[in-house]
């Protein structure tokens, strides 16, 4: 019998002799017992909740919209840092003519940063706190840092006094190379827009990992339109207590953020030309995150620190 399998056991034998004793001890042992049971439902840390950011923007003359989710990081400096999809917060729209830049050919896409970006975080009060990102700018804290190479962007914001947040420290990242097939995950973000304009709360999704290479991460999890740049933890199902150990990690880890679900497409074709005339898509269940290790390193890019040493 592996140790693993011996600490399961003495885990559940421990349970049954509990649950004798408290039978023995009587009804009032009993009910007490019971209700310390029964005072945590999860094994999850609700803490990591608090790290996550609805991304908004501002309509004229209307209320925000939901485009995204986005998490918050404890940089190497202790500032925040927030960081999401890069799609989330560019503006893909086509570029109008430009004479003055030859090089913007006009109906390409844009890489311009969206105007009117707001982001939704925890309050104290139970409720949520909107900051804007035009008066982060005005503050110093300086622009969007876009990843040349990954879906991934991140910037600097600033802690109110009445927020109620939590950062996620980069001792708590967890390595593609550490993830294997199989990793419980859990996903956090506001999918469909599905967020409340009066608390910052995000959903919780299972999922697990599919594949972990060189090439990327993908998990088997339902992910849809504004869950994009939001955090995924590794989560383990069960947390060994004291004087048990297991060789599987203990505590919650960022696995790294969603950028995308891959498609699953199906053609109509034309029975009088056999061409495909329609094409319809479905999700196939399997999201593509952006790794632990690549915010590491945007984090860790000479723009992001050049800005870190300027911020007071």
């Amino acid at each position: 019998m592996s140790r693993f399998v011996k600490d399961l056991f003495l885990l559940a034998l421990a349970a049954l002799l509990a649950a004798g004793t408290a039978a023995a001890a009587g009804p009032a042992a009993a009910t007490a017992m019971a209700e310390a049971k029964t005072s945590r439902t999860s094994f999850f840390n609700n803490l990591w909740l608090k790290s996550v950011v609805s991304m908004e923007v501002r309509v004229p003359g209307g209320e925000p919209q939901p485009l995204g989710t986005g998490f918050l990081v404890k940089s190497p400096g202790d500032h925040i840092l927030l960081v999401t999809a890069r799609h989330v917060i560019v503006d893909s729209s086509p570029r109008p003519p430009c004479p003055q830049d030859p090089q913007a050919a006009p109906g390409q896409p844009s890489a311009r940063v969206r105007e009117g970006l707001a982001y939704r975080l925890n309050d104290a009060a139970d409720e949520s706190l909107l900051l804007l990102d035009a008066d982060l700018q005005k503050s110093g804290l300086g622009p969007w840092f876009l990843d040349p190479g990954n879906d991934l962007a991140c910037r600097f914001i600033v802690r109110r006094e009445s927020s109620d947040i939590a950062l996620i420290p980069l001792e708590a990242f967890l390595s593609w190379k550490d993830v294997e097939a199989g990793t419980p995950l859990m996903v956090l973000g506001f999918p469909l827009g599905l967020r409340s304009t009066e608390h910052a709360r995000p959903i919780a999704r299972r999922g697990m990992v599919a594949r972990s290479d060189a090439d990327g991460i993908i998990a088997d999890a339902m992910v849809f339109p504004g869950s994009s740049g939001g955090p995924v933890l590794y989560a383990p199902y069960v947390k060994m207590g004291a004087g048990l150990t297991s060789p599987v990690v203990n505590e919650e880890k960022l696995v790294g953020l969603v950028f995308g679900f891959i498609p699953y497409e199906e053609a109509a074709v034309s029975v009088q030309t056999r061409r495909p005339r329609i094409i319809f898509e479905e999700n196939s269940g399997l999201a593509r995150l952006v790794s632990a290790d690549a915010i590491r390193d945007l984090i860790a890019s000479p723009d992001v620190k050049n800005q870190e040493s300027r911020i007071r």
